[in-house]
């Protein structure tokens, strides 16, 4: 199991395995007022957010973690319920690879909506970027597709995969059909 730029806030997280296997990694991920425990799991740990006074940490971390006394969020004005902006820095760029390897290059953990681009993975949770005056996802090429679901594997990498159009240009009209005039044997009306 791999969890990563994840937020926990409050509540209880508890760690355990019933069968046998492999072990559990967690990275990038944000803690905070969080009853953790690690009862029972062999967890690969490294690269996460320890957020607020007596906030307990995952044991046998590789040592990059963040462990902060007081932690801001904030919300998005447009979209209340989006309160988990970060308004502290200290979480930015500080994740365990880049960004555009997480798949998150159209998304943001700042209320200014900077895309992560392919910049180091910031710790915690995102929200796919959004134009301020709108609430509505980034729209790069402005075809009315969103940039991260236009870009699928959010790379970023101005390559086109499979499945895919270019955010990047209207004209990529990927698999949409036009019909300009049906023929007499077609069964559009």
């Amino acid at each position: 199991m791999k969890r990563n730029n994840n937020l926990f806030y409050g509540g209880t997280v508890r760690l355990e395995r019933y069968a046998a296997g492999g072990a559990w990694t967690l990275r990038d991920n944000a803690f905070e007022s969080v009853a953790l425990t690690n009862a029972n799991a062999a967890v690969v740990n490294d690269h996460n957010g320890y957020l607020g006074l007596g906030q307990a940490q995952l044991p046998g971390s590789g040592g990059s973690d963040q462990v902060l006394s007081s932690f801001t969020y904030t919300n998005l004005a447009v979209w209340p319920s989006w309160r988990f902006y970060q308004v502290s820095t200290d979480l930015v760029d500080k994740g365990s690879r880049n960004a555009t390897n997480a798949g998150l290059y159209h998304f943001t953990t700042q209320i200014s909506q900077a895309n992560e681009t392919n910049s180091v993975v910031d710790i915690g949770f995102h929200y796919v970027a959004v134009d301020t005056a709108t609430g509505l996802p980034l729209d790069t090429d402005g075809d009315d597709l969103s940039d991260h679901s236009e870009d699928r594997d959010g790379d970023g990498q101005g390559v086109t995969d499979s499945g895919e159009t270019d955010w990047q240009s209207a004209a990529d009209l990927g698999l949409r059909v036009w019909l300009l005039r049906p023929s007499g044997h077609s069964p559009a009306p």
